[in-house]
């Protein structure tokens, strides 16, 4: 038999593992989720960016948090998931394309909040701005690829 400490410990166990069941299937890029690896390369004017952030947002029914990737010095990128997994789910994504730099030229410490950082985005606002980018993007097994060819201001 139970006293009322071994029943409160069971009822208390019981809501644990109720509560971590339900949290752990609220992940909207949870493991059931099927990912679509996407790539593409990033140019300004003709030339590579390197080190610049690209992101997708997902739009209206598409599921996931979206993902993003940081363009090597060939200006080519990979995406993955805020969970670190390998690409998007399927589905309509708005894309950022941003490229910070401080007032040196040097990028912004990546632990560094942009709210306090000196650094200054170097893209024009249709690239790199969430509620101004003119990027779409529309993710599925026959499109994966996706490269942007950016221009500068005043182009």
């Amino acid at each position: 038999m139970l006293n009322d400490r071994g029943v409160d410990t069971m009822r208390t166990v019981f809501f644990l593992f109720l509560a971590l069941g339900f949290s752990a299937g609220c992940g909207s890029s949870g493991p059931g989720l099927p990912l679509t690896p996407v790539t593409g390369t990033v140019m300004l004017d003709g030339v590579p960016v390197a080190e610049a952030k690209v992101t997708f947002f997902p739009q209206l029914e598409t599921k996931g948090n979206g993902g993003w990737g940081i363009t090597d010095a060939s200006g080519k990128y990979a995406l993955k998931t805020p969970q670190g997994g390998t690409g998007v789910p399927d589905g309509a994504y708005k894309v950022t394309v941003s490229l910070r730099r401080n007032p040196d030229g040097s990028l912004p410490k990546p632990d560094e909040p942009p709210i306090e950082s000196k650094a200054k985005e170097t893209l024009p606002a249709i690239y790199s701005n969430e509620s101004k980018t003119t990027l779409k993007a529309d993710v599925s097994s026959s499109a994966k690829q996706f490269d942007w060819s950016l221009k500068a201001k005043g182009k």
